[in-house]
């Protein structure tokens, strides 16, 4: 499974595409809003859990 379908199969992290994510060479970077830190470490963890899945860069921002 892909990134960005763990993230949007995720129900924590609101609706899908809310956060988008861009894989290159083993990094993978997040990019979107969300409305809580919760759902910004979270996207994060899901990305984490991915297959080939070296790094994680987390560029999400908060509504708040």
């Amino acid at each position: 499974m892909s990134v960005q379908e763990l993230l949007d199969s995720n129900r924590g992290l609101g609706p899908p595409r809310t956060i988008r994510a861009q894989s290159v060479d083993g990094v993978v970077y997040l990019h979107g809003m969300v409305d809580t830190g919760r759902e910004k470490w979270t996207a994060e963890a899901v990305a984490s859990q991915a297959p080939n899945v070296a790094r994680v860069v987390n560029l999400i921002g908060e509504n708040n």
